[in-house]
């Protein structure tokens, strides 16, 4: 029984710390107009809102853009996903040598390009 109570406990913290770990990891930027100047650090990023202008250097994994008239420069990232309205996505590189990231967009007037370093 003993055994039983302590597994379940271990469990619990574990499941209840998680969620708190996770958002350290995720670099968020939200509400409209501001601007964010910062190193991904690996993390991955959520972006939403209306007219940020953001610029991420080092490496970023997994960004998503949602809403309208976002300006994002990043410098090397994993994936791209870009949902809303007029967002403008620029990368130098993917990651692990890959030219380019995965990129997904959906809505209108998105665009995602390479730019020189």
């Amino acid at each position: 029984m003993r055994q039983h109570l302590s597994a379940a406990l271990i469990a619990a913290c574990i499941l209840v710390g998680t969620p708190a770990l996770a958002r350290a990891d995720v670099l968020a930027v939200d509400g409209a107009g501001r601007t964010v100047a910062e190193d991904c650090a690996g993390r991955d990023v959520t972006i939403d809102g209306a007219g940020h202008m953001v610029d991420l250097t080092g490496t970023c994994g997994n960004v998503e853009i949602n809403g309208a008239g976002q300006t994002v420069n990043l410098e090397a990232v994993a994936r791209v996903e870009v949902n809303g309205t007029d967002n403008r996505v620029t990368y130098v590189r993917g990651v692990k040598g890959k030219k380019k990231p995965k990129i997904a967009r959906s809505g209108a007037r998105n665009t995602v390009k390479r730019r020189k370093p």
